[in-house]
């Protein structure tokens, strides 16, 4: 029987996440314009890449009957997991990062910022248990797709299109 993955790091990141937001209610945006607007576009980011795994691992990963989209039987590597390893987790990142730029303030970064280690750990441990779920497969995915760098990913996916492996 297979170890239930550790979920700690994930708890600690999305606790450090709702800090941030509350502060985003409470405190409103920071002075300079510029970076108030490249933490939107970031947030925009973000949010492809929070909520494209729940189609995508709806209705490609296969879990059973009755099961959330996180109880996935098979390795998802097209769309967005063609990309990246963990979308949703680079999401969260990118939503914590969008949120420090837009609120500019030291308590945002740093919740911010912790909330980012810990979602980069939690990565780590997800690919621990996804190695253990799905054996060599998942080594061979991990091995052709980034785990959160999206850059590169998408560099990856252009060049398997162009033959140039």
């Amino acid at each position: 029987m297979m170890k239930k993955q550790p979920q700690l790091f994930g708890w600690i990141a999305g606790a450090l996440t709702m800090a941030v937001l509350v502060l985003a209610v409470f405190f409103g945006s920071g002075e300079l314009v510029v970076l108030r607007k490249i933490g939107a576009g970031v947030l925009i980011v973000a949010a492809v890449f929070i909520f494209l795994p729940f189609v995508m691992l709806r209705r490609y990963g296969q879990p059973p009957k009755g099961k959330i989209y996180m109880d996935t039987t098979v390795i998802v590597d097209r769309g967005v997991y063609a990309i990246v390893r963990h979308p949703q987790y680079l999401g969260y990142i990118l939503l914590n990062l969008g949120f420090m730029l837009l609120l500019q303030g030291p308590s945002a970064f740093l919740l911010g910022f912790l909330a980012i280690v810990f979602f980069f750990v939690h990565t780590i441990q997800e690919d621990r248990f996804c190695a253990a779920k799905f054996g060599d497969k998942w080594r061979d995915y991990s091995g052709e797709t980034p785990r959160l760098n999206a850059a590169l990913g998408i560099w990856l996916v252009m060049r398997r299109r162009s033959g140039k492996r």
